[in-house]
């Protein structure tokens, strides 16, 4: 798609390592970000309170709170990770999307998890209001 985009518009811009692992812009504005998560030698799985969910949500509710990420922008993470059935990430895929119920879901687990290595990410969560926290998870 991005490639399509780039060649089809000379105001189309993709950057890696930016604003996030990759952005697609048009006229200087962020239409999607990407966060990019891959593992080869270990297999990991997309749980509420895995380390790979939380740092992409902190990334993008620190970009949110800093007004570095516009809230029009369509944000993705692309990952080799397993999203299992019911879980947060399941909720948030394109297909059968229910953002009201990941939201539930990842407000529990930022309140409740004694996670340290996601304390940062759950700060940054739970510092959004309830709306922002829905237009992200929506974008």
């Amino acid at each position: 798609m991005g490639l399509k985009r780039l060649k089809d518009s000379s105001d189309f811009v993709v950057s890696l390592e930016t604003i996030d692992d990759v952005t697609f812009e048009t006229n200087g504005r962020p239409d999607e970000l990407l966060q990019t998560k891959h593992h080869l030698t270990r297999p990991a799985a997309l749980t509420d309170a895995s380390a790979d969910l939380w740092k992409s949500l902190r990334v993008w509710f620190e970009g949110a709170a800093a007004k570095t990420i516009p809230p029009q922008t369509h944000l993705y993470l692309v990952t080799t990770s397993v999203a299992g059935g019911g879980s947060a990430a399941a909720k948030l895929r394109q297909n059968d999307r229910d953002v009201a119920s990941a939201l539930a879901t990842l407000e529990t687990t930022a309140q409740t998890s004694g996670s340290q290595d996601n304390a940062s990410a759950y700060a940054a969560f739970l510092a959004a209001s309830v709306s922002e926290r829905r237009t992200i998870l929506d974008g």
